[in-house]
């Protein structure tokens, strides 16, 4: 990790935690704008950038990109919003409860939410309400885009919202406690009929989803994926465990050789979950 990708990481970090900026180190401006750029934060960066004292500040050229990019997040938010409030008022008026997950819970962390950018809004619903949810949001305007298993997506002014029937999980352990989504020590009613996490299981499913991990093709054959995984046996070592084990997707031949390559050896197909073939083949590692 250079000094650019350092620096960053700590910008966010601090941010989130609520740390207010003093000063940074000496920084490739035009990197950390590009960095930002690619990961969609260009608008949030230029936030945290503007409490600097005005002699740390970004050059002229580069400061007016990061208050542009402030400015178009601030505008796509206002649009999404919107749209999300179409969502809920229609839901609400046709009394189907629902469950908000990811994006809409991990958004009340920042201290300010309308810089989190998102590429869609996601819900749970039970099997039967999502049916009559699709229905009735057709008859708002919105527009089915795609089906798959126990998903629906669905698009309004250009914004995507995903209906799930179920919280997704990566074992059986996450999947018994996942598998109630409306349990009260799972989500508390917030108002009407909409649910929310409970903050446990708010930060244990961003986890889980966390644990989704793959590399862009341009940052393959860098040793990143090898440093990750290493990194990961040292954790487990240091907790004391004795084994390490992760899902690879059964098509995914040259991963499957890469764990191998490491001493990983395959322990077979995954269990389905609710019925649910996840695709994948499970690899251990004995430590």
């Amino acid at each position: 990790m250079n000094q650019t990708e350092q620096v960053f990481l700590s910008l966010l970090r601090d941010y989130v935690c609520g740390q207010k900026l003093k000063a940074l180190p000496t920084v490739d401006w035009q990197a950390l704008y590009n960095l930002a750029q690619s990961h969609n934060v260009t608008g949030l960066v230029g936030r945290i950038l503007a409490d600097l004292p005005t002699d740390h500040r970004p050059p002229k050229a580069l400061a007016v990109a990061f208050r542009q990019g402030m400015g178009q997040t601030l505008m796509a938010y206002e649009k999404r919003m919107v749209a999300v409030q179409v969502m809920e008022q229609t839901l609400t008026d046709a009394q189907i409860p629902y469950l908000t997950v990811k994006g809409a819970c991990t958004a009340a962390a920042y201290p300010d939410p309308s810089l989190r950018t998102c590429g869609d809004t996601d819900i749970v619903l039970t099997p039967e309400h999502q049916r009559e949810a699709v229905q009735t949001l057709e008859q708002r305007g919105f527009a089915k885009k795609v089906t798959h298993d126990d998903v629906v997506m669905l698009t309004l002014h250009g914004f995507e919202f995903e209906l799930h029937t179920r919280l997704e999980s990566i074992n059986d352990g996450s999947c018994a406690l996942l598998a109630n989504p409306f349990a009260s020590e799972v989500a508390y009613n917030k108002s009407k009929n909409i649910w929310v996490l409970q903050p446990v299981y708010a930060v244990y499913y961003t986890v889980l989803h966390l644990l989704h991990l793959y590399l862009k093709p341009e940052y393959r054959g860098k040793a990143i994926g090898r440093d990750i995984v290493a990194s990961c046996e040292r954790l487990a070592r240091g907790e004391g465990r004795g084994r390490v084990w992760c899902g690879v997707n059964a098509k995914a031949l040259p991963v499957q050789q890469f764990f191998k390559a490491r001493g990983y050896r395959s322990l077979g197909p995954a269990e389905s979950e609710g019925g649910i073939d996840r695709n994948e083949l499970i690899f251990e590692r004995m430590l």
